[in-house]
């Protein structure tokens, strides 16, 4: 008898413990899993609002955008990301924003660099330090990028419907598809006082700052050199918007449709110069490849950099062929009719450039450019204190661990209630 109510009463401390280290034990891995897989922003200064954003100092920290696409940042200091080329088995970054869900929140450089950026991944779609970005991003350098991707390939995005402004680019870029850019792969936002001056190449649709552009670009450039089997443009591949006062210095290399500016146009362009060479010889053109009757007023070619006869490809006889020499020079804008020499560009001893590219003047100053809209403070609750989690076996905060908790408890009780009936 006294051999039996021991092992009663064993089985019985077995299952109180039980019931008390089974959630101590699922508490502890929990913990200790959110503790390995926190996000760096909360350890970074500010609250990514737009009034406190995140700053990024470190190339983890720029990586760690992809943790909430809806918040703000603000570069801090310049960032070295050359160690990229060893993350991810060698694909390097990974891109902020996808189809899955794309930034729509802001980037403010504050003319800080970011040096070394790598990303290969031949197989995807949307590459770039965004792959689809639907929000702001200003006064973001990017420098000596190495990117490849298939198609919606650029620098600062893969596909931009957001707001670009006073951003750059300089590096290598390749997609083995199209809409290939040195700034941006696919455009449907604007760009603003923006330039690329990279190696970019591609199969077809590729553009030297936009490879495909859908929304206004006002006061870029791009040089560099721009390759494709089809469809290229000093700087832009293929355009269906508004260029202004924009130009390309680059050499564009195509088997079929290049143009000095454009590769083909359905758009408008203004007050804009090409000074591109042009190697190919099917359906080349020193302003455009093709025009068809799209407007293009006020905007010349340097014939004689060109190497080309006309300033299309397909006969539409668009804009004003100028010599190197009336197209360089202090007197340069004198003869370019139209553009505003007291409010964008202005003369150099080559071709004339935009006032923005002088270092004492601010792109965002110089052009109306719309700023995200600054959200009301938000109000801070009052703490309310939270009662501790109920142990269950199927999810809360325990899940992780055994879960033994509350079935060990119905099992003592139920112990005790055998023990009850069977006592002599």
């Amino acid at each position: 008898m006294n051999r039996t109510r021991a092992v009663r009463t064993l089985t019985l401390v077995a299952l109180v413990a039980l019931s008390v280290v089974g959630p101590v034990s699922g508490l502890a891995v929990a913990n200790e899993q959110q503790e390995t897989t926190s996000s760096p922003l909360s350890e970074m200064a500010g609250s990514g609002t737009p009034q406190d954003p995140y700053v990024i100092t470190s190339v983890e920290e720029l990586q760690a955008m992809s943790d909430d696409l809806g918040a703000h940042y603000a570069l801090g200091a310049d960032i070295d990301a050359s160690v990229t080329e060893t993350w991810n088995a060698g694909n390097g970054f990974d891109p902020v924003g996808g189809e899955d869900g794309a930034f729509h929140g802001s980037l403010d450089g504050n003319g800080h660099a970011i040096s070394g950026l790598t990303i290969i991944r031949p197989q995807a779609t949307n590459v770039g330090l965004f792959g689809i970005t639907a929000g702001t991003v200003q006064n973001v350098s990017l420098r000596d990028v190495t990117v490849n991707g298939n198609e919606h390939i650029g620098a600062l995005a893969g596909i931009s419907t957001g707001s670009i402004t006073g951003s750059s680019a300089t590096g290598n870029l390749r997609g083995t598809g199209a809409n290939v850019g040195g700034l941006v792969g696919a455009n449907d936002g604007q760009i603003v006082a923006a330039y690329a001056e990279a190696t970019v190449a591609g199969s077809e649709i590729v553009g030297g700052l936009v490879g495909t552009n859908g929304g206004p670009i006002r006061g870029s450039y791009a040089g560099g050199e721009v390759r494709a089997t089809e469809v290229a443009g000093g700087l832009v591949g293929a355009n269906s918007n508004a260029v202004t006062a924009s130009y390309a210095t680059a050499t564009v290399s195509v088997d079929r449709m290049a143009g000095g500016l454009v590769g083909t146009n359905s758009g408008t362009i203004r007050t804009s110069y090409a000074a591109s060479e042009i190697d190919g010889n099917v359906t080349v053109g020193g302003i455009a490849g093709t025009n068809g009757n799209s407007i293009v007023s006020q905007t010349y070619w340097d014939e004689g950099v060109a190497g080309v006869n006309d300033s299309t490809g397909d006969g539409a006889d668009i804009g004003t062929a100028l010599s190197t020499g009336e197209l360089t020079g202090e007197d340069a804008l004198s003869n370019l009719g139209g553009f505003d020499a007291a409010n964008v560009w202005m003369p150099s001893e080559e071709y004339p450039v935009h006032q923005w590219q002088r270092p004492d003047v601010d792109p965002l100053d110089r052009w109306q450019v719309p700023t995200p809209t600054t959200a009301p403070p938000t109000p801070t609750p009052t703490p309310v204190p939270t009662p501790s989690p109920t142990p269950t076996s199927s999810g809360g905060a325990f899940a992780v661990g055994p879960g033994f908790g509350p079935v060990a408890v119905l099992l003592a009780v139920a112990a005790l209630a055998v023990l009850a009936v069977r006592r002599p």
